[in-house]
Formats: C-alpha cells, structure tokens, sequence
C-alpha cells in the first residue's frame, strides 16, 4: 500500500503536459531479448469518457503523448488509457515474443496487433476482473504473445481501465519467448522460496504461541499471516491457485491483505514494545487509535469498494507506520532493548521498499537488488521481528528466573532468620577468639610469632617429629642495634626489624619453616635440614638477605644493618628427647659464639644420635661489603 502511494507521488510529479507529438520509432527485435524495457518507445493517450474505440483511438492525431519512463504508472484515474508502440524484426529468422504488462493486478486490458501496414487486425482480452482462464497465456502476470515474420512490422495498442480508479504500476518489457519462460521459472523460485520462509516462520511462532502462550507471539503470526495472504495476492499466486474464477474477491482481498498487515504490525509494536507501560499515555492511545483506523479499512474492502479501500488504507497505514516507527526510536533513545529490533526491521524494510521504487521512476538503476527489494527488506524484516521475540523470550525467562530466586531466597531468609542471627554471633565471637589468639601468640611489630608461641609450638614439633627426621634452629639478632636505636632512633629501629622480618619471612618457603621473634632485636627460626651443610646453607642465605636490605648503619663496620647466627642442628635420633629450652640454649650459646667470631656470621653446632656435641669450630665470619 505504501509503495501505491509513492507511485502515484512521483507520476504525478513527472507528467508530461499534453500535446501532439510524432509516432515514436519503432522498436527493433535483434532476437534474444530478454526483460527490454519498453517504455521508451510508447506513447499513452487518455480517454477521460472511456468513449473511444480501437479506430477512433488509431486515427488520432492529437493528445499523444510519452509514456512516463520506466513504467506505466497512472495513479488514481477513472480515465481509460490507451498505449502504443510498434515493433520491426530486424533479425534474419522469425521471432516468438512475449509482451510482459509486468503487474498482475489491472482490472481491465485489452490488445490490439496490426499487421500488414494495418490491414490484419489481432485482438485479446484480460484482466483480473475477467477469469483466469480468459488470459492468453497462463500465466501471473498479464502478457501479449506475438510472432514476427522476417522484416515484420507490428503497431501494437493497449487499452487499460480501472474498476474504481486505482491504477498500479505497469513496467512493459519484451521477452524472447524461451527468455519469458526461464525468468517466469526463476520468479517463482525465488517467491516461492521467499513465501516459504513467511510460511515457516508463521508456524515457528504458532507453535511457539500454543507452547508459552504470550500474546506476542500470536499476533506475531497474525501479522506473518496477513503480510503472507497480501504478498500471495499481490504477486498474483492467489488468483491463479486459489479463487481464479473470484476476480472480484481477489480484488477485495488484497486491500484486505494489506489493512491487515498495518493494522497488526501496529498492535505488534504495541505488545512487542509494551507501549502501555513505556510511553506516555497519549502516546499508547495515539498509536491504539490508528490500529482501530487500519481495522476500519477492511469495511468498504469487504465491500467491494476496491480504490475507496486502497485510498483510505493509504491515510491510514502510513500515518501509523509513521508513528509507531517514531515510538520505536523513540524507546530506543531511553534504553529498550526490544526498540533495536523494531527499528532495524522497519529500516531495512523501508530502504528495501524505496530502493524498488526509485528503480521503477528510473533514480536508481536496475539490478538485484532494487528489483527484489521489497522481498529481501521485508524477508530481513521478518527475520529481525523472529529475533527480536527469541531475545525478549529469553529475557522473560531469565526476568522470571530471577524474580523466582528472589522469591525462594526470601522464603528461606525469612524462615532461617534467627539460626543466620545465631550462627552470625557464633561467627563473630569465634573470629574475635581466633583474633585474639592470633594476637596472643603474634608479635605486633614484625608479624613474626612470639616468645610464648615458641614455646608451644616447639613441644608440638618435637612431640610429633619422628625418629628420622633432623631439626635445626637458628636464632639471631641485629648487630650493633642498641648503636642504630641511639643514632636513628627508636622509630627507625621499629622500621629496621620491620623490614628484616619481612625479608627472612620471605626465606621461608616452606609451610614447616617458623619464624618467631624472641624478644628485642632477637629472633629465632625453626626449620628442618637433611644434614648439618644443609642448615649451614640455609642459614647463609637468611644472613645475605639480612646484607642485602642495605639499611644504613654507620654504627657497623659493614656500614649497613647485618645480624649474627647461631644454628643449632640435630640428628633424627635425638630430636624427640629434646626440650624447647634446650634448643633455645643451644642456639643461644651459638648466637655468643657468632658474635665473638667478629658478628655477621653463622655459628653452627652439630649434635648426632651418638649424643656427641660437636661444635663448629670456625665461626665462618662474613664481612659484608656494603
């Protein structure tokens, strides 16, 4: 319906004033041809009386004048139109040719041949207000076949009139009639294909309607259904399969196709775009008001008024498609996901529709696309609609998933409020518990444990290592700290033990290696070495990574902050008879003899199961280089 109103625009737009014009040259016939465009060879005459017969019409002289470009096109008339062109095989052979109309749906044509410099007259009737069995050749679209002797020269006249005025587009073309028969055949592949897609979709979403039941979907299928019944008819399929002796219920049923498909592509952008609850009130009942218009339509449709139907399904179908597009773009603007759909649809429909029009009035040139452009936008359009609903669906579901959950998790809330209130407190005074263990057993400036967790952790680890397993402990501290205490202050001595906990703590990569800080400047590391070289090695890299923190410290010779280490290690054999204070004694009596050996060094004793003590007796004194 829309592309009827753009039609009649630009026709009346490019009229030709009337006058007297010559005979247009013949069209020459070469052989082979395949969709000529005929138009430029036709001449047109109105007959506003509808008086003038086959001879008054072939003597005229007067009123002629060229056919309006690309296509036939004389909008809302109650006017016959007479048309002429002729035609001269200019090919070595006899030609058999098709004369296609290019439009299935004028009421009234008649042909006229003339041969032999006109003294042979050839006459043919069709239309679809006549029966289906009346054209000369069955087909959809109505069609004139002609044979061309060698040197032929043919005046061909048609005679159009409307039923009640409307007129519709009527691109001629001439065919080689092997040529009309291949491109017939891949017309109706293609449509076929193309109503194939609706019809399928259309049963897609019924199904999917019985299945969920959301009023979405059901007038989804409404509209596929009626765009499926107009598209059908429009092309001409339905007159030719279905009702081809009903002209006139063919008639009345496209105007009703077609208020149809504007009437339920408006109340699917209502419930698709749930206009009720988004837009303003006005809005809704605006876009509400124009469906109720398009319904109205189908009165004086069912009624036989075919052009009354058509001209008021113009006013309104356009104005609603209008309003629901901009309602679309509108949402779109505030954020609906359902507005992306609608509004891509809708667009490539339209720029499908446009192109095909502007190829008609000769702006664009002929090709696949603005040919078939109405079929591939709409085609989009259903496809975008389809995905469109399958994205709201799955919405909905995961909107209903949620809304659920949310349901169920406040049930369980509301019935295990007070055990939540209870394990809460439980959890609360058992972390301040765990909190002030921590704090119990933890050293608040250095992270490191205590002296009282040493004492308890050492009788777990002796009590629970086995009689194979060797031990070593280390203890150390910072050399000339009271020195840094005195010249950096207590501040910077806080920061100095800070840092060299970290730095030993990160030593420690083993989950079994503790390190504890035993009081002052003073710490302690408990770990487990396989031999005494083992213990020695490790402890090397404690004291390097105690160098290598470069805290300044011009107290030590070394110039930077060192530490002195005393390890003592056991064998498996005596390990489980030793106490903590034990260990911590024979570690300390290592630290002395550190410090004696010249400080940032290690010392370590070795005690076998034999119960022999052997003391390391070279202290390994380190002179750091920084």
């Amino acid at each position: 319906m829309l592309i009827r109103v753009w039609l009649c625009l630009v026709c009346w737009l490019l009229a030709t004033p009337v006058g007297a014009i010559e005979t247009s040259p013949p069209l020459e016939v070469r052989g082979g041809e395949s969709g000529v465009a005929i138009s430029q060879y036709v001449q047109v005459l109105e007959d506003p009386g509808r008086q003038l017969d086959f001879s008054a019409v072939r003597t005229r002289t007067t009123g002629w004048q060229p056919g309006p470009r690309d296509a036939l096109v004389f909008g809302y008339s109650n006017s016959a139109w007479w048309a002429r062109w002729s035609l001269r095989n200019v090919a070595q052979q006899p030609q058999s040719l098709i004369i296609d109309l290019g439009n299935p749906r004028q009421d009234y044509v008649e042909w006229f041949v003339l041969r032999e410099g006109g003294r042979q007259l050839e006459h043919s009737r069709g239309g679809d207000r006549h029966p289906f069995r009346e054209r000369a050749v069955i087909t959809r679209n109505f069609v004139l076949p002609l044979s061309l002797a060698t040197d032929e020269h043919l005046e061909i006249y048609v005679r159009l009139q409307s039923y009640d005025g409307l007129f519709e587009a009527m691109p001629l073309a001439l065919y080689q009639r092997t040529a009309f028969l291949a491109a017939d055949d891949r017309e109706n592949l293609l449509f076929g294909l193309y109503h194939g897609e609706l019809l399928a979709l259309a049963l897609y979403n019924l199904l999917l309607f019985v299945a969920v039941r959301e009023r979405v979907f059901g007038v989804y299928v409404l509209y596929l259904s009626s765009f499926l019944l107009w598209s059908f008819t429009f092309r001409g399929y339905s007159f030719q399969y279905f009702w081809p002796n009903s002209p006139a219920f063919n008639n009345d049923i496209l105007t009703v196709g077609a208020a149809l498909c504007f009437a339920f592509i408006g109340l699917f952008g209502v419930v698709y775009l749930r206009m009720r609850e988004s837009v303003p009130r006005w809005l809704s009942n605006l876009n509400l008001g124009l469906i109720v218009a398009n319904f109205l339509v189908l009165i004086p449709a069912l009624m036989g008024h075919y052009a009354l139907g058509a001209e008021l399904g113009h006013f309104a179908g356009l104005p609603m498609a209008l309003v629901v597009l901009a309602t679309a773009i509108w949402l779109l603007q505030r954020g609906s996901r359902q507005a992306r759909f609608f509004v891509a649809a809708f667009t490539i429909v339209g720029i499908g529709a446009s192109c095909y029009i502007l190829q008609i009035v000769n702006v664009l040139p002929t090709n696949w696309f603005t040919t078939w452009g109405v079929q591939i936008g709409s085609a989009i359009e259903m496809m975008l609609l389809a995905l469109g609903l399958a994205d709201s669906m799955n919405t909905l579901k995961a909107d209903k998933l949620r809304a659920e959950r949310a349901a169920r998790e406040a049930q369980q809330a509301l019935n295990v409020r007070l055990e939540q209130q209870v394990n809460e407190r439980t959890q609360a005074l058992e972390l301040a518990n765990r909190r002030l263990h921590e704090l119990a057993i933890t050293d608040e400036l250095t992270g490191a444990f205590n002296r009282r967790h040493f004492n308890a952790f050492c009788e777990d680890a002796l009590s629970q290592h086995g009689r194979r397993d060797a031990l070593a402990f280390c203890m150390f501290d910072l050399d000339y700290f009271k020195l840094f205490n005195d010249r950096y202050g207590h501040q910077a001595g806080d920061s100095a033990l800070r840092r060299v906990a970290e730095v030993v703590q990160s030593q420690l990569r083993r989950s079994h290696d503790v390190l504890f800080r035993l009081g002052g400047e003073e710490f302690g590391v408990l770990f487990t070495a396989a031999s005494p070289e083992t213990a020695k090695q490790f402890v090397e890299g404690l004291r390097q990574a105690v160098v290598s923190t470069a805290i300044p410290h011009s107290g030590n010779p070394a110039g930077v902050m060192t530490a002195s280490f005393g390890v003592g290690w056991w064998g498996a054999g005596v390990v489980y008879r030793m106490t903590p204070d034990q260990m911590y004694a024979e570690a300390d009596a290592m630290l002395y003899d550190a410090k004696e050996a010249g400080r940032n060094c290690v010392a370590l004793s070795v005690i076998y199961a034999t119960g022999q003590h052997k003391l390391n007796s070279e202290a390994n004194s380190q002179t750091a280089t920084g």
